[in-house]
């Protein structure tokens, strides 16, 4: 289940707010559900 929500991260916060871009940087094996110790929770700003 947690594989789940950590897919639905990535599509709601990129669509929650149209000026910031939601990621989780560049480790391919990120977050907790896919194997790594922590999650990265990146967000920036987007330049308009």
């Amino acid at each position: 289940m947690t594989e789940v929500f950590c897919h639905s991260d990535e599509v709601v916060f990129n669509e929650y707010t149209p000026d910031m871009k939601f990621h989780r940087g560049d480790i391919e094996v990120n977050p907790i559900a896919r194997g790594t110790s922590q999650c990265a929770l990146i967000f920036e700003k987007v330049q308009v």
